[in-house]
């Protein structure tokens, strides 16, 4: 009989010996997996003027880089910090099982596609074994990372990275373990930065990371090969209280057709986001005005309620993880958008006034299939007169399962398209980004020193 353990210690390289078998897509996986790239590309354009990803090309003296798809002759995991940085600097990104798996994995792919092109099918297989990697790990948890501390795409988004290069290199399984295994001990982000520019430099971290694993391993230096599983490995240091599976058998291969990705609506914290339909809900069917509203009653996750940490923003990184000034927002310009996070209005008179009538409670309980979340949220608007209107949300319009109408994501794309260092190559872009899988040379997409792209 083989023993519990002996069985953990194979998991390290039954993830390996997948992602070297490949291919990993079926059709359905790869669309999405394109829409998620798509979404991610006209997201990083929209954030290259952030101020994180600013500070970071100042430090790396790359405070000329005017075009993300045209990027300098630099070493890939630099380039894909940048591009992860950008990527996540809005918190516009998709996510997946309270994760931003895109804005680590998308600015990987593109990086290493500069450094060699390659074709749009073999990005999105590439993307599917870091997604798939990722989702692996993450459903062996039961806990809350978040309500740990831990920033989870930080903390796994390493690994996944690293394996998602391991395809695109070609590396063989004893590579792909010793990757994995690397990129374990470069893990590491925090809830605390949620609402600062860090939040998007911990992802950019994440992208880089997994390009040091990749070429440490190339150049020969090993690792424990069952650094995932150990007793004493990356999954039980991780685990909120040590209820993390190390053992059994994987599924790898069938993640992204049950968790799928979610998109966003709103350029904040997914954690908001049920709040936010809700309060849209109840305002498209009453018309209430602002100045009627006595008190607003928000009961969210435990998780949720610590992410979103600040009841008095003033500042654009702060409004994004403020459910009060998100609350007030919906409220006072019937939706949300980039728009709404200029610093004179998250200051203004009108969302103060809102923000004191916002009362923020918690509730148990976890959402089976997004452990980031309750299992509902619910709001309560009470007006002056005596009246009050509610609403309950499961999931947000955009999620995987409650998918957005295609026109509502496609608006999106173009608007941060628009919005982004080359709106004349918008619409040009925006025809490559539609179908990656037929893309035939990624230097279509993103090269080098390009100074034309997309003609």
């Amino acid at each position: 009989m083989v023993s519990t353990e002996a069985n953990a210690q194979r998991l390290t390289r039954a993830i390996a010996e997948w992602i070297a078998s490949g291919p990993h897509s079926t059709p359905a996986d790869v669309a999405l997996a394109g829409r998620g790239m798509a979404d991610c590309i006209a997201v990083m354009l929209a954030g290259w003027s952030d101020s994180a990803s600013h500070a970071l090309r100042r430090i790396d003296g790359l405070g000329d880089w005017a075009d993300p798809l045209s990027p300098p002759a630099r070493d890939p995991g630099t380039l894909a910090a940048h591009l992860a940085c950008a990527a996540h600097a809005l918190d516009f990104d998709d996510n997946a099982f309270g994760n931003h798996t895109s804005a680590v994995l998308t600015p990987v792919l593109l990086a290493e596609a500069a450094r060699v092109p390659t074709s749009g099918a073999r990005l999105l297989d590439a993307y599917l074994a870091g997604y798939e990697t990722w989702a692996e790990l993450s459903a062996r948890e039961d806990d809350s990372v978040h309500g740990k501390g831990w920033h989870p795409s930080a903390v796994y988004g390493p690994i996944a990275a690293a394996a998602a290069l391991c395809v695109l290199r070609g590396l063989d399984a004893d590579q792909c373990s010793n990757a994995l295994s690397l990129a374990a001990s470069m893990s590491g982000g925090v809830v605390a930065q949620f609402g600062t520019p860090a939040k998007p430099w911990q992802v950019g971290r994440s992208a880089r990371a997994g390009f040091e694993a990749v070429a440490l391993t190339e150049a020969g230096m090993t690792a424990a090969p069952d650094a995932l599983e150990h007793p004493l490995g990356f999954l039980m240091a991780i685990s909120p209280k040590g209820h993390v599976r190390r053992d059994g058998p994987t599924e790898t291969g069938r993640h992204m057709a049950r968790n799928g990705l979610n998109f966003k609506r709103y350029p904040v914290c997914y954690a908001m986001h049920r709040a936010l339909d809700g309060l849209l809900a109840i305002q498209h069917k009453s018309m209430t005005p602002p100045e009627d509203i006595a008190r607003i009653e928000i009961e969210v996750g435990e998780a949720q309620a610590a992410m979103l940490r600040h009841a008095q923003p003033s500042t654009t990184a702060e409004a994004k993880f403020s459910l009060p000034f998100g609350a007030a927002a919906v409220l006072l310009r019937g939706g949300l958008g980039p728009a709404e996070l200029d610093p004179d209005f998250i200051t203004s008179d009108a969302v103060r006034a809102l923000l004191a009538k916002v009362d923020v409670h918690t509730r148990k309980g976890r959402h089976p299939i997004e452990p980031s979340l309750a299992p509902s949220d619910s709001v309560t608007i009470h007006l002056k007169n005596g009246a009050s209107h509610s609403s309950e949300v499961i999931l947000p319009l955009g999620h995987f399962c409650n998918p957005a109408p295609p026109e509502v994501l496609d608006r999106k794309i173009a608007d941060c398209l628009a919005a982004g260092p080359r709106p004349d190559h918008a619409s040009r872009l925006l025809s490559k980004m539609r179908d990656l899988s037929a893309l035939d040379d990624t230097r279509a997409l993103i090269a080098i020193g390009q100074e034309d792209l997309v003609a």
